[in-house]
Formats: C-alpha cells, structure tokens, sequence
C-alpha cells in the first residue's frame, strides 16, 4: 500500500541518516586517537578549548567531540594534557566530569 511504502521510505531515509552521523563520529575518534598519539604540546589548546570551552556542543548533541578532546589529552601523556584533564575533572557539566573519569580508568 502506499502508507506502507511510505513508511518504508522513511526508516530507510532515517537509518541512511543514522549511518551517516555514526560515520561522522567514527572520523572524528580516528582523528582524535591520532592526535593523542601524535600530538604535542601544541595540540593542547585546540584540545581544551572542544573538551571545555565549547558547552554548545553538549546542546548540538555532538559530544563524540567532547569524549574525542578527553580521549586525546589522555593519550598525549604529558603535564600539560594532564593538566586539562584535571581542570576538566571539576567542570560544572557531569557529562565532562564522566567523561574525564572514563577515559582515565
């Protein structure tokens, strides 16, 4: 029936959307580990400000960044990521709170 095709229509439109989001986040992780692992001091500002100086994210739904800049700053090993990761531990947001916890343990 058309009202079957119809809806057909939309959860092939919907699941092709939900692909292209989880795509989007898989590049943006690949390209976060990388900066962990290749990264130095120079990436840690860049690193700060998406992990704590862009809250807007958290309202876009686009916290796979937040979880990213934590990810990276923990994987760079030096003082000065350490030292973001710390200030980051005792933001006003939980999500960033969990955030830092998980990628430390």
């Amino acid at each position: 029936s058309m009202r079957a095709r119809s809806a057909s229509h939309g959860l092939a439109a919907a699941w092709r959307a939900d692909q292209v989001v989880q795509a989007e986040e898989d590049r943006a992780m690949a390209c976060f580990t990388a900066l962990g692992q290749c990264g130095s001091t120079k990436s840690v500002a860049f690193l700060r400000q998406t992990l704590i100086g862009r809250r807007w994210k958290l309202l876009l739904g686009q916290k796979y960044h937040i979880r990213g800049a934590a990810m990276a700053l923990h994987l760079l090993k030096i003082q000065e990521a350490q030292q973001v990761l710390e200030e980051a531990a005792h933001c006003f947001s939980p999500y960033i709170r969990r955030t830092v916890s998980d990628v430390r343990q």
